[in-house]
């Protein structure tokens, strides 16, 4: 252009981005006025003086963004915005031809981009705005248009937030170049696709990312190509940049193969023949034609390009015979190895098959890589995508389902939820609801399962009958009317242990050692793409405060339970704005996955004796962890045998506050010279000489201390190894005492007199201490209890004072006297009296069942609580149970929190009183609804 062309820019933020940069080259005068849109003189949409008169345009750019803003913040109606756009159209026809204006598309991009990665924007609910607007416009104006709708993304700039409208440079390059064009050649090139070398360009600076199928918003796998591009790596596009953009001039990408052969005959380009060779591989795997004479189609895997339908046929081909070939699952043919594979598939030759493994660098593990299946969330997920399927593939993934082994199906509308089967997600929960989803590991090729235990804090948990799901994108369950559910809030610690203990029997039968439990942290503090840390918001901090505990402990619980391998990486990494995930609490910087990664790889390859792994990173986070740096080198291996090691062991009282000082019982202390030392929060004995096996069997002495008003809860253990010291965690673990956060962190372990100290499975104890913990005797720690009879043979009678209680019936036809007194478990309260009495039975004591956290526990002879397990019958649990005599001391019981007490009568039933077999049916029938009135109205 010899002549300078001037650019008329006006309207909202695009045309502004447009004129504030230097997209457009200085053969452009351009103008940018930005009070055109204005619409606060509506009606009234005049024309600034200056056009048609100081301002003459050869093209006229606008944008209604502004207009649009407007709508969506309610400052105008979308009517009124109608009739001004039209009034204003009319307005402008009336100075400039149609032809002489271009209309920018407004649109809402699905993606964004941070620092060259891609990510997921939510749905654009403005779209009605914008097509009313601007087809008003159109209306009137019959003028060019650039709709390049999805085609870009939005761009969050350095150290600026996320702005709607402001996009990557590449879109306002693309603008500047359909105007050049235009220009030059009178050429309408508006309306056509986006612009190849910018295409290419984009192509490689976001390969690095998650969201791969963004690429298909700009580059076409129907057009040969742009196909070509999409199934290439960015050093191959690097290598032969100048071969493709020469072939796509005039942005022709969709032509026949040998016309690009022909147009590039005679060229000089570097690597030509190479190029061809491969172009020409390509457009004959393109069309399925794998055994066709004079192509080199090693030349594809040599230079790593990863074409779907490729990959797809040899999985198909490998199906019927995946035994002889030695798979377990079509999904070990993967991109890093479908050219060994290819050959095989051409030769039927394993010779060739090896050669062609070597040729293409492909290594041992990777032709046939293991086969895990996944049980959580992206935690697990992640680490595998930065394996790329080198080492591993996935067979079954249970995407963010709570560790339950469901198998009853739930009783629900399927004909409601039919429709619900094009998502990934949704199939998902079709397989909760149904009962499934256990069957897909049962059933799986899967050599290893890789765990985590996010889906305990999801917020996305739902509740049909007993049965409780997640759906992540909650259309199901709204649609089914589910309830929304928290295992934080609404499950008691005792039923998850319960279902996990469950999941945990299932799990290890199906797998045996090969499971690993990735520990989750949900952070509370992010890296932003300027390199700061940030914290997130305020609901999300208090939200995983309370979440990371109970996501440790049942982690913890279930490597108890398994013996599996356990990785703690997530603790010593932030969460990452720019990292391979979006922006969220539990996605990681990249490089906690590569560490991870390298755990699980060497753990599949080696199933090594060491079970426990963490961060090598100096340790980020507070999350209590049994393997900081400082306490490796100290475990044993649980098959070790412990005996030989013994620890002395210390007694501490701990003082709250508001305690007194406790008076001291010694234990036999003729046996030992002991000693007592005073400090200000605690009093500390120690048994001199006196020490215990860490075998676990060892039973301590027990508390020998007292206190007035309070009663004793138990002990906590802490372990001292050289000069660090350690928690022992309720899940089996161990936390550094410098870091536990007492309100915040994973529960402590807690041991009761007469209880052996469990193995610890650590080398070098220097030392045990245990620390006693108290409540006071107030309301708020106080139980009742209730003296209960089944109903009698023939008659009963009774003579308790109801001045401090009543006599009940219940439905069952038994009776129960429920006393009304405040009770402590402080080991000083005495039975009452047994005033119930049957003809020809002799009383012979009391039977005593607990009530602790909505869970029912029987006292043992043995001074341990139990609840009946599955393996006993109820005559053997029974025989197993205390009988404690009439009027004896009530015994300090091995729980912390006590709800209710039932004292059960136990009769000995006189030869001609014993009920027969009709009659003790009955009898069972009548406890039975006992228990149900008892599990549900007390």
């Amino acid at each position: 252009m010899n002549q300078q062309k001037s650019l008329l820019l006006f309207g909202g933020r695009i045309c502004q981005e447009l004129s504030r940069q230097p997209f457009l080259s200085k053969d452009y005068q351009v103008t940018y006025i930005d009070s055109l849109l204005n619409t606060q003189h509506y009606p009234d949409a005049v024309l600034p003086k200056e056009i048609g008169t100081d301002i003459r345009p050869d093209l006229l750019v606008i944008d209604f963004q502004a207009v649009i803003e407007e709508c969506i913040s309610n400052t105008l109606t979308v009517d009124r915005a109608v009739v001004w756009t039209k009034q204003f159209a009319s307005h402008l026809l009336s100075h400039i031809a149609p032809e002489q204006i271009l209309l920018l598309h407004v649109f809402r991009p699905q993606y964004y981009v941070i620092k060259n990665r891609i990510r997921v924007k939510a749905s654009n609910p403005y779209l009605q705005y914008i097509q009313t607007i601007e087809q008003a416009f159109l209306d009137q104006v019959d003028c060019h248009i650039i709709s390049l709708d999805n085609c870009y993304f939005s761009f969050k700039p350095f150290n600026e937030k996320l702005a709607l409208y402001r996009f990557e440079d590449a879109y306002y390059q693309d603008i500047a170049h359909r105007v050049h064009v235009w220009f030059q050649s009178k050429t309408d090139i508006f309306n056509t696709p986006p612009y190849f070398p910018l295409s290419l360009e984009r192509f490689c600076t976001y390969f690095n990312t998650l969201e791969k199928k963004a690429f298909h918003l700009f580059l076409n796998d129907q057009h040969l190509l742009e196909d070509l591009v999409l199934c290439a790596s960015p050093d191959f596009i690097e290598q032969y940049k100048p071969i493709l953009l020469y072939l796509a001039d005039d942005n022709h990408t969709d032509l026949p193969a040998k016309t690009y052969l022909r147009k590039l005959e005679g060229q000089t380009f570097d690597h030509l023949s190479e190029f061809c060779q491969i172009f020409e591989a390509f457009d004959s795997v393109r069309q399925k034609n794998y055994k066709q004479r004079n192509i080199n189609y090693d030349a594809l895997f040599l230079h790593h390009f990863r074409i779907p339908s490729l990959l797809q046929d040899i999985q198909k081909w490998a199906k019927p015979q995946m035994k002889k070939l030695g798979l377990l699952h079509r999904k070990q043919i993967t991109f890093q190895n479908y050219g060994a594979w290819f050959t095989l598939m051409q030769t039927s030759d394993t010779q060739a098959f090896e050669h062609a493994a070597e040729k293409f660098g492909y290594e041992k593990e990777t032709l046939k890589p293991t086969v895990v299946d996944l049980w959580g969330s992206c935690i697990s997920r992640t680490n595998l995508n930065f394996d790329d399927e080198r080492n591993f593939v996935t067979s079954a993934y249970l995407f963010q389902v709570p560790p339950f082994v469901e198998s009853t199906p739930v009783n629900y509308n399927k004909e409601a939820v039919k429709d619900y089967h094009s998502s990934w997600y949704d199939q998902i929960v079709q397989d909760e609801l149904a009962g499934t989803y256990i069957k897909k590991l049962i059933t799986s090729p899967g050599e290893w399962l890789l765990i985590d235990f996010f889906s305990l804090s999801s917020p996305r948990a739902y509740q049909i009958d007993s049965h409780y799901f997640t759906d992540f994108r909650g259309e199901i369950a709204h649609t089914l009317q589910a309830e929304s559910f928290s295992f934080m809030d609404d499950m008691p610690i005792s039923e998850l242990q319960r279902r996990i203990r469950i999941c945990a029997e299932v799990l290890k039968k199906r797998y045996g050692d090969h499971i690993i439990m990735i520990q989750c942290k949900r952070q509370s503090v992010f890296l932003t793409q300027e390199g700061t840390s940030k914290s997130f918001s305020d609901k999300v901090v208090t939200r995983n405060e309370k979440a990371n505990p109970l996501i440790y402990d049942m982690s913890q619980y279930f490597v108890q339970l398994t013996n599996c391998y356990y990785i703690n990486v997530a603790g010593s990494y932030l969460s990452d704005e720019i990292g391979f995930m979006g922006l969220e609490d539990v996605h990681y910087e990249d490089k906690c996955y590569e560490e991870t990664l390298n755990y699980i790889r060497y753990i599949v390859k080696n199933t090594p004796k060491q079970k426990y792994f963490a961060s090598k990173k100096e340790n980020a986070s507070s999350l209590p962890s049994v393997f900081q740096e400082d306490l490796e080198g100290y475990q044993t291996e649980p098959t070790e045998d412990p005996t030989h090691i013994m620890y002395p062991v210390r007694f501490v009282s701990n003082l709250p506050s508001v305690c007194p000082v406790p008076s001291f019982k010694p234990n036999d202390s003729g046996n030992y010279s002991d000693e007592m030392q005073n400090k200000q929060d605690s009093i500390i004995y120690l048994p001199k000489g006196y020490s215990l096996r860490n075998d676990g069997t060892a039973i301590p002495l027990e508390n020998p201390f007292h206190l007035d008003g309070w009663h004793f809860t138990g002990w906590h253990i802490l372990v001292t190894i050289h000069a660090k010291s350690y928690w022992y965690l309720n899940s089996g673990g161990f936390v550094a005492a410098k870091d536990y956060q007492w309100n915040n962190d994973a529960s402590l372990y807690r041991l009761f007199d007469h209880q052996p100290i469990p193995h610890l499975p650590l080398n070098h104890v220097k030392e045990v201490t245990l620390y006693a913990t108290w409540a006071q005797n107030i309301k708020e720690n106080a139980f009742h209890i209730y003296y209960y009879t089944s109903k009698p043979t023939r008659s009963l009678s009774w003579n308790y004072d109801e001045t401090n209680g009543k006599v009940f019936v219940n439905p069952s036809g038994s009776y129960e006297f429920r006393c009304t007194k405040d009770l402590y478990n402080d080991g000083t309260y005495m039975l009452q009296p047994n005033a119930y009495s049957q003809k020809n039975c002799t009383f012979l004591g009391w039977k005593i069942r607990i009530k602790s956290d909505r869970q029912w526990y029987w006292y043992m002879a043995d001074g341990t609580l139990r609840q009946q397990p599955d393996t006993i019958t109820s005559k053997a649990f029974s025989d197993l149970k205390a009988v404690l005599p009439d009027k004896s001391l009530l015994p300090p019981l091995p729980i912390a929190h006590l709800n209710l007490i039932v004292a059960e009568a136990v009769w000995d039933y006189d030869m001609h009183e014993q009920p027969h077999h009709s009659k003790q049916f009955k009898r069972q029938f009548r406890k039975l609804l006992s228990k149900v009135y008892h599990k549900f109205f007390v």
